[in-house]
């Protein structure tokens, strides 16, 4: 397993790159993690005015966005680093939950591995 920059390493189902022709941003790389690590399921959903929102079915509440999809990707890794982090501190426990809804029309399953 290995993660991109400080939180994410972006997938998709059968581990083909989850947003097609997606570079890079400039100074990440790929780097073994430390600590504890989380695959999470997110959902990127293109927004009608331009850029992307993003939600986590398994952790409801956790949401983000961004201009582009690797933004809000790299957004919603950040915001799911400090919830994940926040739950371990506070109570040890994260409240996953299992959210059983289809894939809506537009949008897009990514799984990323978040690093705390």
């Amino acid at each position: 397993m290995v993660v991109l920059g400080n939180a994410l390493r972006i997938t998709g189902q059968g581990g083909t790159p989850a947003v097609p022709r997606m570079s890079l941003p400039l100074g990440w790389r790929w780097r073994t993690p430390t600590g504890r690590s989380f695959r999470c399921e997110i959902r990127l959903c293109p927004e009608a005015e331009g850029g992307y929102s993003v939600y986590s079915p398994e952790l409801p509440g956790v949401v983000s966005e961004g201009d582009n999809a690797v933004e809000a990707t790299k957004n919603m890794a950040e915001a799911l680093q400090g919830a994940l982090a926040t739950y371990l501190e506070d109570s040890g426990c994260i409240p996953w939950r299992r959210d059983m809804r289809l894939i809506a029309e537009g949008e897009t399953r990514v799984w990323i591995v978040v690093n705390v």
